[in-house]
Order: C-alpha cells, then structure tokens, then sequence
C-alpha cells in the first residue's frame, strides 16, 4: 500500500507540474505539537531521552531530476 501511496503521489505531481517528491518543511504548528507530544511518546515507546543540545530540524533533500 505505501508503494501505491508513492507511486499515486509522483503521478500526482508529475500531472500538476511539481517536482515529484518535493520535500518542505512541515508547517510551525505541526513542529509546536511535535515539540508537545515528544515526551509522552519517548515515554510511551521507552526511547531515551535525548541530549538538551541535540535540535532536531527538518532535512531538506534535493536532486537533480
């Protein structure tokens, strides 16, 4: 199913004249919810905790098509 997710998603793209797979950042809110939620969720999933220095940051991939 994510293979055909994928696919669906470049053809998608490819038919609305954008890069296939375009990569941007998600918007501030989601980050605000992300920053909220990550201690339950490394709390439920018994993941270790992180360092206070350590800042995680979307990445940003491009390539030459």
């Amino acid at each position: 199913m994510i293979a055909e997710a994928v696919q669906l998603s470049v053809q998608w793209a490819i038919e609305e004249g954008r890069p296939p797979l375009e990569m941007r950042p998600a918007p501030a809110e989601e980050w605000d919810r992300f920053e909220k939620n990550k201690i339950a969720v490394t709390r439920i999933l018994h993941l270790p905790q992180m360092p206070s220095d350590v800042v995680l940051e979307p990445v940003t991939i491009a390539r030459a098509l």
